[in-house]
C-alpha cells in the first residue's frame, strides 16, 4: 500500500498521465512534484487521500476528474505566477472536504466570494464543495457558469442570479446540491444544459423562472432535472454580497403554467 510518493529532484518530467495515481487509496503525501509538470491529465489523482494540493508553477492544464473522490482534500492552491489556464470538468467531484480554493496572483484566474473565476470574472469555473457559504449571489459581470461548477456543494441553500447577467449554465452546474432550496432564472438565461439540477433533492419549490415560454420550461424539466412542482412559490429570497448590492424584491411571484 503506497502512502507517500517522492519525486526525484531535479526532474525533466512534463506530464502526469491519465490515472497515474488513480485508486491509490492510501496515498496521502506527494513530495516534490516537479515544477516542470505542464499537464495533469484526467483522473490523475482520483480517489487518493491527499489533503492539500499545490499546482506546479509550469502546469498549464488539469484534465477532467483529476481529483475525483479525493475525500480528504481541504485546500487546492494555484500559486503566484502559475501558468495554469485550463481546468477540466468535475475535477472536484467527490471532494467532500474541499472548503478552500486559493489563487493569490494569477494571469488567468481570480477568487471572488470563494469561487474560482476567469480573470475578468465573466465565467464562474468552480466552487469548493465543502464551502461554508450557504447563499451565493452572482454579480452582473458573470455571463456563464461552467459545467459542474457547483457540483456536490452540500451547504448551498440559495442562488441569486441578477438581471442582465448569466446567459448560459453548463452541464450539471448545480447537480447534487442537496441543500439547495432557492434559485431564480431571469430572462437573460438563454441556455441551460443537461442535468443542471439533477440530485437537488431539496429543490421542491422556490425556483423563480421569469421566462414563461412553455418550451423553455419543458426543457428545464426534461433536460435539466427540475420538476414541475419546483416552479412554485415557497417564500422569500434575499441577497447579500460583499462586493455588490443587487436589488431584489422582498417577495417574488413565480410564473406558473
Amino acid at each position: 500500500m503506497i502512502s507517500q510518493v517522492t519525486f526525484a529532484s531535479p526532474s525533466s518530467m512534463i506530464n502526469l498521465s491519465k490515472y497515474s495515481f488513480s485508486q491509490c487509496t492510501h496515498l496521502r503525501d506527494i513530495i516534490n512534484i516537479p515544477d516542470t509538470i505542464e499537464n495533469i491529465e484526467s483522473n490523475c489523482f482520483e480517489s487518493t487521500q491527499i489533503s492539500t494540493f499545490v499546482v506546479p508553477i509550469s502546469t498549464t492544464s488539469i484534465g477532467n476528474y483529476a481529483f475525483r473522490g479525493c475525500s480528504e482534500m481541504t485546500v487546492f492552491k494555484i500559486p503566484s505566477r502559475c501558468l495554469l489556464r485550463s481546468i477540466g470538468n468535475y475535477i472536484f467531484d467527490g471532494c467532500v472536504s474541499l472548503s478552500t480554493i486559493e489563487c493569490p496572483d494569477s494571469d488567468f484566474f481570480v477568487i471572488d466570494n470563494g469561487a474560482l473565476f476567469n480573470k475578468n470574472r465573466s465565467n464562474l469555473i468552480c466552487f469548493p464543495p465543502a464551502s461554508s457559504i450557504t447563499f451565493f449571489c452572482f454579480s452582473q459581470n458573470v455571463k456563464s457558469v461552467s459545467s459542474s461548477a457547483f457540483f456536490g456543494c452540500k451547504n448551498l441553500v440559495g442562488i441569486m442570479i441578477p438581471d442582465n447577467s448569466i446567459t448560459s449554465i453548463g452541464h450539471s452546474a448545480f447537480a447534487d446540491c442537496t441543500s439547495l432550496k432557492y434559485i431564480n432564472i431571469p430572462l437573460c438565461v438563454k441556455n441551460i444544459d443537461q442535468n443542471v439540477f439533477t440530485g437537488c433533492t431539496s429543490l421542491y419549490c422556490g425556483v423563480v423562472v421569469q421566462n414563461t415560454s412553455i418550451s423553455f420550461r419543458m426543457s428545464l424539466v426534461t433536460n435539466s432535472g427540475l420538476s414541475f412542482t419546483s416552479m412554485k412559490d415557497c417564500g422569500l429570497i434575499t441577497c447579500k454580497h460583499d462586493s455588490c448590492r443587487i436589488p431584489v424584491p422582498s417577495l417574488i411571484s413565480l410564473f406558473l403554467f
